[in-house]
């Protein structure tokens, strides 16, 4: 008996070393990006980029509004992001070659539109996967409440000869729809090295080369993505970040609901961090 009271109290010693590594792991990237200094006093943050992919280019453009009240701290380290949650507005308009997307996430639900004008509610591993750009966008990643979404730290691995702590982000019960992911954190300095998750059919690889100051936070401005399973490989520029700028209150209204709907069968979703949600390529 107490060979194995030994044991659950080593795995309760282990459990709470990974928790608080995660949290320190987040305490450190969260000072590479400058947050802190900023993060009371934003309402809007507006992402501008480019993208190219086969032979194609274009452009992102992504906004996101926060409401007044922020995560609030707890004593064991976590957030209290209730408030947060239930107020932020995320808008992503993206276009490549002739493919164009606008997504729409509100508390009142999310909704994708085509060229054509179709709208199509967002539900299933659609809602799940822009669920989660928009709490990686809204900064709401750096200040886990697990009432919403689970955080994890699984461990050390080298990326690019960068050591990294690896962080799982994951759904919980009567949470956000959240799709898996796992961001990799540079050990030394936090910055953020690479975004994986498993998206469709295929595993969705991001690799982040550069990081720039803009608008005081340093952010990661040039990606790689790779689609393992189609020979697809996204290159994104993130070249503009704008702080409470205009916000025209019509861009966050829900689609009209006469519009037509179109279909997602055949189509796989690639996610672009950051400078966008995310576009449809036929499988």
């Amino acid at each position: 008996m107490r060979r194995y009271t030994t044991l659950a109290a080593v795995l309760c010693l282990v459990l709470t070393a990974g928790a608080d590594d995660a949290l320190d792991a987040l305490a450190r990237h969260r000072e590479s990006l400058g947050v802190d200094a900023l993060w009371e006093s934003v309402e809007s943050i507006r992402y501008s980029g480019t993208i190219a992919s086969g032979g194609m280019e274009g452009t992102t453009d992504i906004l996101v509004v926060l409401p007044a009240e922020k995560p609030i701290p707890r004593p064991d380290g976590g957030y209290d992001a209730g408030g947060f949650v239930g107020g932020i507005h995320y808008r992503s308009e993206i276009s490549l070659g002739p493919l164009r997307e606008l997504v729409l996430i509100t508390p009142a639900g999310g909704w994708v539109a085509n060229p054509a004008g179709g709208v199509r509610e967002l539900d299933g591993i659609e809602l799940a996967d822009y669920t989660a750009s928009m709490v990686f966008d809204s900064f709401l990643y750096l200040f886990p409440d697990p009432a919403f979404f689970s955080v994890t730290w699984a461990g050390r691995e080298e990326v690019e000869g960068f050591l990294c702590d690896v962080l799982e982000f994951g759904p919980v019960a009567g949470g956000l729809p959240f799709h898996p992911r796992r961001y990799y954190l540079d050990s030394s300095d936090g910055s953020l090295r690479r975004i994986t998750s498993e998206l469709s059919v295929v595993l969705h690889e991001t690799d982040c080369s550069e990081h720039r100051d803009f608008s005081g936070l340093r952010l990661p401005s040039r990606f790689r993505t790779v689609l393992y399973g189609l020979p697809l490989v996204i290159d994104q520029t993130l070249t503009e970040v704008v702080l409470d700028g205009p916000v025209d209150p019509a861009l966050l209204l829900p689609p009209a609901a006469e519009r037509l709907t179109f279909p997602a069968e055949g189509l796989v979703q690639v996610q672009v961090e950051l400078v966008g949600g995310g576009v449809f390529v036929p499988i």
